[in-house]
């Protein structure tokens, strides 16, 4: 149990690390970490996207307008590579403490 809350509570594949399965883990980890990657990437693109539109406006700064931008950020059409990364980090988490599980009960036996 303690290898499927390291999988679910810290990070995919550390459970598999602390059961010294370290391919497995590092596999889970490489895979979460570029889908974060991706992540932070898109939200960093999104987030200059927008100060750039706020500056052409005259940089001031309204509620209203701010709250546009970011409805039509979030509408954008462009974010399939943000979805996948998503997809694939809930995959790796899922993966990571249901294989966490099964080694601990292979390892308990």
């Amino acid at each position: 149990m303690k290898a499927v809350l390291w999988s679910g509570l810290v990070f995919p594949g550390a459970g598999h690390l602390f059961l010294k399965h370290y391919f497995r883990g590092g596999a889970l980890i490489a895979l979460s970490l570029v889908s974060l990657w991706v992540l932070v990437a898109q939200a960093a693109h999104q987030a200059s996207a927008m100060l750039d539109k706020i500056q052409l406006d005259g940089g001031m700064l309204d509620l209203n307008s701010v709250s546009t931008l970011v409805t039509q950020a979030s509408n954008a059409t462009d974010n399939s590579w943000a979805t996948i990364a998503s997809i694939v980090l809930l995959a790796c988490w899922i993966i990571g403490m249901v294989d966490a599980y099964r080694l601990g009960k292979k390892k308990d036996q």
